[in-house]
């Protein structure tokens, strides 16, 4: 897998980091300073541009490690796996053997099991995230609701942020079920191809 494409995969997961961890910090010393800032950074865009890529990269990394070991006790995969439509989408993938074989003859075999595994961490690490930028969510309405102008309507806010947060979870994990046994999937595929070629050659 190229460098350039795990940077990007830790990227994507540390920006999708910073929206919880904007949130959290909003909750605790409140926005009003952020918007005060504004005026006085334009001139240091570059600069700036610059430490939120390498902060977006840096949490990206520590994102990618705790849903790692989060989806150690939480496997999507024994949970949905059995779901009928995943089970059919996966009966299908299997009959596509002859562009494996392909793949497997031109000596791709570990770049295209890479690309199954780089798309499954990306959806791992966006669960992980959407659990968080949930929680944070609920906790930045219930501190600031006051100063937003919704104390009225704070108790039905939680419920929807929470209902979309629990919806969006759970899509992103059907669909890091269906990437996980894709791949493990495509890897039995492999191995076969790989044995057949072998006694091919014999």
């Amino acid at each position: 897998m190229s460098t350039t494409a795990v940077f990007i995969e830790l990227l994507i997961s540390g920006i999708q980091a910073s929206i919880w961890v904007a949130l959290l910090l909003f909750s605790i010393t409140g926005y009003d300073w952020i918007v005060a800032l504004i005026p006085p950074l334009e001139k240091w865009a570059t600069l700036i541009t610059a430490m939120a890529f390498a902060s977006w990269y840096t949490l990206g990394i520590i994102v990618d490690r705790f849903a790692s070991l989060l989806f150690i006790f939480f496997n999507p995969a024994t949970f949905f796996g059995k779901i009928k439509f995943i089970e059919s989408n996966l009966q299908r993938a299997t009959k596509d053997t002859i562009r494996l074989e392909i793949i497997v003859k031109q000596g791709g075999a570990l770049e295209y099991l890479e690309y199954f595994r780089s798309r499954g961490r990306v959806v791992r690490s966006t669960v992980f995230n959407l659990l968080l930028t949930t929680l944070a969510a609920v906790v930045f309405v219930v501190t600031r609701c006051n100063s937003l102008g919704c104390a009225s309507s704070q108790g039905s806010l939680v419920l929807d942020i929470i209902g979309a947060g629990v919806l969006l979870i759970i899509i992103s994990s059907i669909a890091s079920a269906i990437l996980e046994l894709a791949y493990e999937q495509r890897v039995r595929q492999i191995e076969y191809s790989l044995e057949k070629t072998e006694k091919k050659s014999k």
